[in-house]
């Protein structure tokens, strides 16, 4: 599958007013108020640069790159049986997280978790490239997905 349509279909996983509320939902907007929907500001700023790419068309290379469908399938899946046992209280929460981990891992090749979760980094590997490197890494199924190399 194209990453193009890839994001079309992460995106319309959202209703129209899902997004408007993701918008309103800003800190600064709600000035210490809760937010109107269960979505970590880290998530939300995902969904919305999400949505920006979208919007703008993902040109480029995005229109050329592939998602491999199985592999995101299945990382679905694996996150949410982890998010049924281990955010079972949270459910409302689990689509968003879902669909973060999804466009950060296919589309942006970036780490699942903010840096402030799990103190990843960025630097130049042994080839040069620069790489994602986690202390947390290890051999789960939710790892095994994870662009971050083991620190």
């Amino acid at each position: 599958m194209k990453v193009y349509n890839f994001l079309r279909e992460l995106t319309n996983r959202i209703s129209v007013g899902e997004w408007q509320e993701l918008k309103l939902n800003d800190p600064v907007i709600l000035k210490g108020k809760e937010p109107s929907l269960p979505v970590s500001e880290f998530n939300r700023q995902q969904l919305l640069r999400m949505k920006s790419l979208f919007v703008r068309g993902a040109g480029g290379l995005y229109r050329l790159m592939e998602v491999d469908e199985e592999a995101a399938y299945s990382l679905e899946r694996n996150i949410k049986a982890y998010l049924e046992e281990c955010m079972a209280d949270k459910p409302d929460a689990h689509k968003y997280i879902i669909i973060v981990c999804l466009y950060l891992t296919f589309v942006e090749k970036e780490p699942m978790h903010p840096m402030e979760a799990v103190h990843w980094v960025k630097m130049a590997g042994e080839d040069g490239k620069e790489a994602y490197y986690c202390p947390y890494k290890n051999d789960s199924i939710t790892c095994n997905y994870c662009v971050c190399k083991r620190a």
